[in-house]
């Protein structure tokens, strides 16, 4: 048999972990721009930046707005996080 081919999603496990400085601001600046060229990721990613309050305040309806967009492209998460809020 032919092993499954993930499209190399799982992390080298011989690769020590590395730490990474994130500027959130930044993530949520190249979120922004690729949801609003109609990225249905980047919108699930801009939902869950704002409900989280990553380099953004939290806010009860950004989330709902964003996460409902990815939804609608046909990002199951988006739904299933909505439902959970």
């Amino acid at each position: 048999g032919r092993d499954h081919d993930d499209g190399g999603a799982h992390a080298c496990p011989a690769r020590p972990a590395q730490r990474v400085s994130t500027d959130y601001r930044e993530t949520v600046r190249w979120y922004r721009q690729a949801s609003g060229q109609g990225f249905a990721m980047a919108q699930r990613n801009l939902g869950l930046m704002y409900a989280n309050g990553h380099g953004v305040p939290e806010d009860d309806r950004e989330p709902a707005k964003w996460l409902a967009r990815a939804a609608g492209r046909g990002v199951a998460e988006g739904q299933a996080v909505l439902g959970a809020m």
